[in-house]
This record gives structure tokens, C-alpha cells and sequence, in this order.
């Protein structure tokens, strides 16, 4: 496989993240248009700030869609890799072992394969964890931060007098604060939704985080599987391609033969020729931006002697600089472009035409920079290094794109589910005083209280049956705490929640008008364990027995302890987490900030619970009895 086809498999997933920040960013924008209303900005900040977690669970749900197969496609890219790097060069071993020229070797391709995948399917899973996790929260913080300076900006004196002098005229409130929100939501554009920070406190945009960590493991992870093929066949000497505009490392040791077992030295080519090589070792391999690291866009190939021929060699050094210093200032280029046209999506999404306009003339003079930049260095112009999902040139009447159907194009039709998710079609149930009445004595008879700000609308039946699921973990585990089921208008985007106290579990109270559509939804979103109703409540019910856990051990302990039981294997915390994902759920995954700034993984007991109680498996049985025992039942 070529680097190239390489770089065409992982970007797939880099378009997919990339997507991801748009879809983020225009949730944002949403929220901080939603509430319009003319009051002072103090007021309206902190109607916002405690709507934060509105935001919060919206913005998960649209991660959940995005990255639920992205274990899958990552398998997907890594094996193609792997399988297409070492079919370009085991029929060529095999000819020389025929030949006489290499000796033959006792292990099968497969297990060559599995090794080089092993060592890397693990990394590649682990970074996209920490890619999820991180835009979650760095999609709140930015929100915060629009919502803070927004309301600051709005009443500065200073910007107010500007607004003033240049509508010609005094300023409403409502107006100034639409004003400080363009300008803040320009630059939330401008910074993105950050998917890595690393050591130094710097901010990796999706873009520039997944496509470095996919293509670079990707990239490794056939490299690895060419370097143990070799060693298969005893083979130690490779050469280097070259390109003109190669990094500073990689410049001094590409076109070069290497030799990956010893030191430098002369061998001779298919013609006898005497071919210079180099040790491996005095090589910037092993560098992030050394050969075959981060971003390289070099490739190795086998050189065996009396056989091969050198076909790669030196670039100028002054040329080469030049060229890279060029590519360099393109890419800066192209990721203005993009930003612009994020920021023309955002201010339409937030009902600002003007914003969009200001926007859109911007957008055309950085396209006009590029162009030209590119025009005058002879360098081609890359449409798609500028293209953003679902942007349309004409601003004006843009209609936000249905998610639904971006993340299906990027995903491909078998990643994603076509279930429904709508609760268009659930419609509220009135009641007789004495039917209520007849589901209130039947919650009591089950130790349960019935608490409610206005009368049940929905699915008697359904209620009973998230009345048993409470009863039936409460008798399980011994809770003998009242519990209060209550119903309440909540955002579309939640399906129940349990307060403070751990005494009282809110349904949504659509979730409770049709188990057949709260089934549906269930299923379209796959965040939760569950695809029953009934797991609703199940889900709940973890959160409040999780608080009864007496022996200080954590979801994430009772888990691990549960794969060592079950499979025998010990698991650090990363390779439990991605166990959850790929066999539990994405939100099981999910961390909690508590107010004190440390995070927890406080959904893990919940989901196990849920499994257990609607669909239960030998890990969900192991970990409730070991979440018995830290409850010291």
C-alpha cells in the first residue's frame, strides 16, 4: 500500500472528527441564541450558565453518534495497512527464497500481521478515547467562556460607545449583547473545539490531532509489520524515498540505504555496483519529527543486496528548505479558509445575517490570499485541504445540516443506524382522578412515591413497568432509603436524571408516553447500554447505589476486578475503558468534573446495572455481585 492510499484510509476518520467540531460549534451557537429575551446581560448569564447542562448532554449525544464505530473503522484502516504493505512484498520474498537468494521462513504472514497490529490497535483506540473525552469538555468550556465574555462585552461602556457611533444611534440591550456575541463567537471559530492538549499546555485542533495520530499509527503500524517481515527473512537493509520540501530531520536521511542491524558500510546493487549504507541508529528514527515520524511523508522499502537497485536519493539542501518553508505557509492558508467558513455556518446558526455577511467577505479575501499565494509559487491549488462539511458557498437562507445525515455520508451507510429519532409523534394521555389514583396506590404498594408538579400523561403500563425495574434493584440491593419517582418537562436530548440526595429519579415525561418510540430513540442514539425503557431506570437506580458503596472502590475498580475474574486477565485503566466502549457503551466511558475540579468515570455503575437488568452477560452478573460486596451486602 502506498502512503498515499494510507493517508486516503485515516482520512476518513479526520474528516469524520473534523465534522464532529463543526457539529459542536454549531450546538453552541444554538444555545447562546436560544434565550433572546430583552434583560440585562447579568441576568441572562446566569439564565445561561445554569442551562450548561442542557448543552453538556446535547453536545454528548452528538459525539455518541459521531465516534460509536470508530473502534470499527479504526481496525479497518490499521488491518488495510497492515495487509497491503506486506502483500506488496511477501510474493517477492517468496521468489527469492525459490531463487536461493533469501532463506525461507517457518512463521505465517497472519502472525507477522497480528503481531505489528497488536502493538498498535491498542494506541490508536486509546487516543480516540482521549480525543472524545476531550472535545466533551473543551466544548463546554467554550461555551462558558461565550457565555462570560458575551455578557461582559455587552456592557462595556467602550464597545457600547463604537456600537453606538456606528449604528447612529443609542444601542439596545438586547442589540449590544448580539453584537459582543458575533465577535465572541468569531473568535470560538477562530480557536475550534481542541481534541488534544498536550505537555506543553498546547491545543491540537481534531483536524490536526487525528490526522497526525490515525495516519502516523496507521502509517507505523504497516511500517512495523514490513520491519518484522524483514526480520522474518533476515533482511536488514532498507532505503529511504525522498521528495523535494521534506522536513529538516527527515531531509538528512532521506534518499539514503540504512542499515536497521549494525553499522554503515559498502554493499553492491543488481548491476554490482557499490551502493553505500548507513547504521540505523545515527538516523532521526525514533524522533516525532524524525523519518517515519509524526506527519513524515516518507516511505521504506527492502533493499537486498546483489538484488536491488538504488532508486531514491539526496535533495538539494537549499531547495529542499525552500519547499518546506512554502508548504508550510500554504497549510497556514488553507486552515484560515476553513476557519471562515466555520464561522459563516456559526452566524447563521445563530440567526445573525450580518455577522454572516462581515464573515463571508472575509472568507473571500483569505480564498483570494491562497490562490493568489499558490499562483505566484507555482504550487497547486487543493480545493479539498479548504473543504468544511455540508459549507455552502451562498450564506444567505443556509439552513443548518441534519447531523443524521452528515455523520451517515462519513460514516458509511453500514456504520449507522436508521432508527427514528423523533418524539414528534408522542402525544400526552389524560387521565381519570381514578386512574391516577389506581397508579399511585400501586407505586406505594411497591414502597415507591409518585411525585409530580402536574398530572402523568403517559403509558400507565410503562410507568408500572419503571416502577417494578426501581422496586426490583431496590429490594436487590437492600435500599431501604425512600425513592421518589417523579415527571418533568426536560430537553429532548435527556431521558431521565437522578437528583443530589440520591433519593428521586426525574423521567422526561415523553420518555413515559411510548415505550415503542423511547425504545426507538434509544436505539438511534446508542449512547446508553440499554435499548429497553425498562434500562432507564436501571440506569437511575446505579447512580443512587452507587452511593451506598461503603468499601471507597470506584466503577472503574469493581470493573476491572470483574474482567480479572470473568477472563482472567489483569487490565490497566486505559485498556478497561476501552473495553467499556467496545463492549458496554460510549457513555459508560464518559467523565464527571466535580466541583472541585477532579473527574470521576461516574457513569460506569449505572451502565453496568442497566446491562445486568436488561440484558445480562457473564461480565454484568460478576460486576453487580462484586458491587454487592463493596456495598457490603
Amino acid at each position: 500500500m502506498t502512503r498515499l492510499e494510507l493517508m486516503q484510509l485515516s482520512q476518513g476518520l479526520s474528516d469524520l472528527y473534523t465534522g464532529l467540531e463543526t457539529d459542536l460549534l454549531a450546538n453552541i451557537a444554538a444555545f447562546l441564541t436560544a434565550e433572546q429575551a430583552d434583560m440585562p446581560s447579568a441576568q441572562w448569564k446566569i439564565q445561561m450558565l445554569a442551562q450548561l447542562g442542557a448543552l453538556d448532554r446535547k453536545n454528548l449525544r452528538t459525539i455518541a453518534m459521531y465516534v460509536k464505530n470508530v473502534p470499527r473503522m479504526l481496525q479497518d484502516t490499521l488491518q488495510a495497512g497492515v495487509l497491503s504493505a506486506l502483500e506488496d512484498l511477501e510474493p517477492g520474498f517468496r521468489q527469492m527464497v525459490l531463487d536461493g537468494i533469501l532463506q525461507g521462513t517457518d512463521t505465517p504472514v497472519e502472525d507477522t500481521m497480528a503481531r505489528a497490529l497488536k502493538a498498535y490497535a491498542r494506541q490508536a483506540k486509546k487516543s480516540m478515547n482521549m480525543v472524545n473525552t476531550v472535545m466533551r469538555y473543551k466544548a463546554r468550556d467554550a461555551a462558558h467562556k461565550a457565555i462570560n465574555d458575551t455578557a461582559e462585552l455587552a456592557d462595556k461602556q467602550e464597545f457600547l460607545n463604537v456600537l453606538n457611533k456606528a449604528a447612529g444611534k443609542t444601542v439596545s440591550g438586547i442589540e449590544s449583547r448580539q453584537a459582543a456575541m458575533r465577535q465572541c463567537i468569531k473568535e470560538m471559530t477562530d480557536k475550534g473545539i481542541p481534541a488534544f492538549v498536550d505537555k506543553r499546555g498546547r491545543e491540537w485542533s481534531p483536524e490536526a490531532y487525528v490526522n497526525m495520530a490515525i495516519r502516523t499509527t496507521a502509517v507505523n503500524t504497516a511500517q512495523q509489520a514490513q520491519f518484522d517481515r524483514m526480520d522474518d527473512y533476515g533482511l536488514n537493509l532498507v532505503e529511504v524515498s525522498s521528495h523535494s520540501g521534506a522536513r529538516p530531520k527527515c531531509a538528512k536521511d532521506q534518499g539514503k540505504i540504512f542499515n536497521r542491524s549494525g553499522g554503515g558500510g559498502y554493499t553492491t546493487d543488481l548491476h554490482g555496483r557499490k551502493i553505500r549504507y548507513y547504521a540505523w541508529s545515527e538516523s532521526s528514527y525514533g524522533e516525532p519529527d524524525g523519518i517515519l515520524g509524526i506527519n513524515c511523508g516518507h516511505q521504506i522499502y527492502p533493499f537486498t543486496p546483489g538484488v536491488s537497485y538504488q532508486t531514491y536519493f539526496p535533495e538539494p539542501e537549499e531547495e529542499n528548505a525552500e519547499s518546506y518553508k512554502k508548504a508550510q505557509q500554504q497549510r497556514e492558508l488553507e486552515r484560515r479558509v476553513r476557519k471562515s467558513k466555520r464561522e459563516c455556518m456559526m452566524l447563521e446558526t445563530a440567526g445573525d445575517p450580518e455577522g454572516a455577511r462581515q464573515a463571508q467577505q472575509l472568507l473571500k479575501q483569505r480564498q483570494d490570499a491562497l490562490r493568489q499565494f499558490c499562483g505566484d509559487n507555482g504550487l497547486r491549488y487543493k480545493p479539498d485541504r479548504t473543504a468544511v462539511a455540508d459549507y455552502k458557498k451562498s450564506v444567505a437562507g443556509y439552513v443548518p445540516p441534519d447531523q443524521t445525515e452528515r455523520i451517515r455520508k462519513l460514516n458509511g451507510e453500514q456504520y449507522l443506524s436508521s432508527a427514528p429519532n423523533s418524539w414528534s409523534s408522542t402525544q400526552p394521555t389524560v387521565h381519570s382522578q381514578s386512574e391516577l389514583k389506581e397508579i399511585r396506590e400501586y407505586a406505594e404498594s411497591k414502597g415507591i412515591k409518585l411525585y409530580h408538579r402536574k398530572a402523568f400523561s403517559g403509558d400507565t403500563e410503562l410507568l408500572e413497568s419503571e416502577i417494578d425495574m426501581v422496586h426490583m434493584l431496590r429490594e436487590d440491593f437492600g435500599i431501604t432509603d425512600p425513592i421518589t419517582i417523579g415527571w418533568k418537562p426536560m430537553s429532548e436530548e435527556d431521558f431521565a436524571e437522578t437528583s443530589a440526595n440520591h433519593q428521586q429519579i426525574w423521567f422526561n415525561e415523553l420518555v413515559l408516553r411510548s415505550r415503542q418510540i423511547t425504545e426507538a430513540n434509544l436505539s438511534s442514539d446508542n449512547v446508553l447500554a440499554t435499548n429497553s425503557a425498562d434500562g432507564i431506570a436501571a440506569h437511575e437506580m446505579g447512580h443512587i447505589i452507587s452511593g451506598k458503596i461503603r468499601n471507597g472502590k470506584s466503577g472503574l475498580d469493581i470493573y476491572k476486578e470483574t474482567v480479572y475474574n470473568v477472563s482472567g486477565k489483569r487490565v490497566t485503566d486505559d485498556e478497561a475503558i476501552a473495553l467499556l466502549i467496545e463492549k458496554v457503551s460510549i457513555y459508560s466511558s464518559f467523565l464527571t468534573v466535580k466541583s472541585n475540579g477532579t473527574v470521576a468515570y461516574h457513569e460506569i455503575i449505572p451502565e453496568m446495572v442497566s446491562v445486568n437488568s436488561t440484558n445480562p452477560n457473564k461480565y454484568s452478573k460478576e460486576f453487580v455481585r462484586l458491587l454487592k460486596e463493596a456495598c457490603e451486602l
